[in-house]
Formats: structure tokens, sequence, C-alpha cells
């Protein structure tokens, strides 16, 4: 049973807090009202405890990805999704800069090389 919506549902729509036990199940959809309020759905509303709710569900958030944020110690929660698109992102951005690289390179290559001809 949800703390907070106190209906029912199977335990697959369910998040629990590790440390509240029986009295910290909370539903999926209260959560994710939740998560409108706070920016870390994986600290308990009841007793406040980082990181110890269990079977989260999956959502989409927005992630601060600045050098700030690393800089300061903190990083971002990145559920599995995020952490795909996140990668895949970053993969391309990689792919493009070294495919420009490599165009660059080849060009300056065939300049050098043609102003040696004449």
């Amino acid at each position: 049973m949800c703390y907070c919506c106190l209906e029912q549902f199977e335990e697959t729509k369910l998040s629990k807090c590790i440390n509240c036990k029986e009295e910290g199940f909370i539903c999926h959809e209260c959560i994710l009202e939740w998560s409108e309020n706070t920016d870390n759905i994986s600290r308990c509303s009841i007793c406040k405890y980082e990181e110890s709710m269990l079977n989260l569900p999956n959502y989409t958030i927005e992630m601060d990805v600045s050098p700030e944020t690393y800089l300061n110690g903190t990083q971002p929660i990145i559920r599995d999704w995020d952490r795909t698109m996140f990668v895949l992102k970053v993969s391309s951005k990689f792919i493009f800069y070294v495919g420009s690289l490599i165009v660059i390179i080849i060009l300056f290559v065939y300049t050098a090389e043609h102003s040696k001809r004449k």
C-alpha cells in the first residue's frame, strides 16, 4: 500500500525505502509527482536518507552536465535511458570532431603535396 495515496498496488509499481521497511512504500505515480518538487527521488521523503529508495520508476530528468557540476564534486543522477542518450550524444560529437580533424589533415597534406609539385 502506498503511504501517500493509500491505494493498493502490485509490488512492481511500488518503490520502497531500505530504512523505513514496511512504512516506506510509495507508488510510482506518487513518486513521480514528488519528483516535480525535488530533484532527488532516491531520497526517502519519510526518513530523508539519501540513495535509500529501491525500485524507482524510469523517468527523464534534465541533467546539468556542465564542468562546474563535476568540479563541485556532485554528479547528476543518470537513469539507464538518460545514460544511453548521454553516451550517444558524446559519441556522436566525438565522431564529428575526429572526422573533422581527419578532413583537415587530409586537406593539409593534399595542399602541401600540391604546392611541392609546382
